[in-house]
């Protein structure tokens, strides 16, 4: 509404528009919402002697400083000439200036919904991560550049020209095939062959290096990130300190596979930064080379026998059973791969302990395809029967082991001794007395008697104290488990009665080529 003030004194009449003021309640309204001004008016003396009001020096919004400020500074100078105090406002005005905010529920309500008195989130602080964690991303980041860059600019073009070109070389595989080998001889005292093999491996990875392998990238993962104490992971870290000189050489400090070999973390970011690393060149390598290319399941097949390792169990099993489902479809049923990964899931369930009808049935079936393999090979060639039937042996041998391990848990040492002895022999037979296969197989004989003779003590003499020494699993294997598989523990024997593996310092085997 509009209200009018009638200033006597200085005999001027001036309306103010400001706003409803009858209650208290509307008063704040006004405060909040009306826009209020101050009026500086400049009264001057006209010819005749009169004052004169109409010339306006300012016109500025009203707020509680700015009303205080104006009480305070604009006063009357009688130092100047001409010059007098502004008008004074209305006291409706100060009674406004100095009103309390009391509003209703709904008006708090509307305010509070108003977009710019609406709370807002404070921006989160930005993410520091630290030096590892940094590291951590630049190692994917790597990974993630280096795989699309090969593909596009090498492996690629070689596909385009021969579909074939990359399964023909074969020295990927087999590196890691005997990684786990060397493990195993150095765990049955024969640290011998074990240095052969090292030396071998030694003498080609130059060559590796340089053909920059798709499948060759995992390999070097497992190796260089494999934190456990097993023997494996032993040979794995003594084996990497070895060849990153080599890649260092060969390719230069800034090539990824040097990078990823000299990297440092600490051991307990080593098992996450494997599975996920792992699990992301699975992914480049499904989009890049496709889903049913050998590409693709050889590299698969080396990340499930790391998680294996790890003592991921489960998701070792669902790489096996992706893998075996593809060659089956694409190989058939009776092929060299799909028994591989019927003895791969054997070892496993053998490794936590597991002797059920499941472990069985899977060595039974694997037994059963290499006998029809071997049928099937003997219209062959001569040169190509050698060939394929030095491939049925190596899976054949495999199978005699399991079947001993599945014996031993089984406590059924007789028929563990046969399985080792025919394995022993017929690798003998095949490769000679000084074959790592033939190694392997005594080894596990040896280990079969003395698991043997320690129950026969347990069982028919026990020692006093016998319940309380430590107990450890009774296979002595390569792989750490973390979870057993069905709820079901490892069978166990006191510790001083297992014979005792592994016992040659790792700094005594020649990790130097040529020594």
């Amino acid at each position: 509404m509009a209200q009018t003030v009638n200033n006597q004194a200085k005999d001027s009449h001036i309306t103010f528009i400001v706003g409803d003021a009858r209650s208290k309640q509307n008063i704040s309204r006004i405060r909040t919402i009306a826009v209020l001004t101050l009026l500086l008016i400049n009264p001057s003396l006209q010819r005749s002697g009169s004052l004169r009001m109409d010339q306006m020096i300012g016109l500025t919004p009203i707020t509680r400083q700015s009303s205080s400020a104006a009480k305070a500074s604009h006063l009357a100078r009688d130092d100047v000439p001409g010059y007098a105090a502004p008008l004074r406002l209305p006291s409706v005005l100060d009674l406004v200036s100095c009103a309390r905010e009391r509003r209703t529920q709904r008006e708090r309500k509307a305010l509070g919904l108003h977009p710019r008195r609406r709370l807002v989130v404070a921006p989160s602080p930005p993410l520091v991560l630290c030096s590892i964690q940094r590291n951590f991303e630049e190692v994917l980041l790597r990974t993630t550049a280096f795989y699309t860059s090969r593909f596009e600019n090498k492996w690629g073009p070689m596909i385009s020209r021969n579909s074939r070109v990359l399964d023909i070389d074969g020295r990927v595989g087999p590196l890691y095939d005997s990684s786990l080998t060397v493990a195993a001889l150095i765990e049955a005292g024969r640290p011998g062959v074990a240095n052969t093999i090292i030396q071998r491996n030694l003498s080609i990875m130059e060559d590796l290096f340089l053909s920059e392998h798709p499948a060759l990238y995992n390999v070097l993962v497992v190796m260089a990130l494999d934190a456990s104490p097993s023997v494996f992971g032993q040979v794995n870290r003594h084996f990497t300190q070895a060849i990153a000189p080599i890649a260092r050489k060969t390719l230069g400090s800034e090539h990824p596979y040097t990078q990823l070999l000299t990297c440092k973390f600490p051991s307990e970011m080593k098992a996450p930064l494997q599975e996920a690393v792992q699990s992301l060149l699975h992914q480049l390598s499904l989009t890049t080379f496709g889903d049913s290319h050998h590409q693709t399941c050889e590299s698969f097949f080396i990340c499930g026998r790391a998680f294996a390792h790890m003592g991921l169990i489960d998701e070792a099993l669902d790489v096996l059973a992706w893998l075996r489902e593809r060659w089956e479809n694409q190989h058939g049923l009776n092929s060299m791969l799909a028994v591989y990964v019927l003895l791969d899931e054997a070892s496993i369930y053998l490794g936590a302990g597991v002797a059920d009808v499941r472990t069985e049935m899977s060595l039974s079936d694997a037994m059963r395809r290499i006998q029809i393999l071997q049928a099937g090979a003997a219209n062959l060639p001569n040169a190509e029967r050698r060939k394929r039937v030095a491939g049925f042996t190596v899976l054949e041998v495999g199978a005699l082991r399991a079947f001993g391990k599945l014996h031993i848990l089984r406590r059924n040492f007789g028929a563990a001794l046969e399985s080792y002895r025919q394995a022993a022999t017929l690798a003998r037979d095949t490769f000679g007395a000084d074959s790592p296969a033939t190694h392997l197989a005594q080894g596990d004989l040896d280990h079969a008697h003395e698991s043997r003779l320690s129950t026969w003590q347990i069982d028919y003499s026990p020692s006093p104290d016998a319940e309380k020494v430590e107990v450890v699993p009774l296979i002595l294997g390569d792989v750490a488990r973390s979870r057993v598989p069905f709820g079901r523990d490892p069978v166990k024997v006191p510790i001083d009665k297992v014979p005792a593996y592994a016992l040659l310092p790792y700094g005594d085997l020649k990790w130097r080529e040529g020594l």
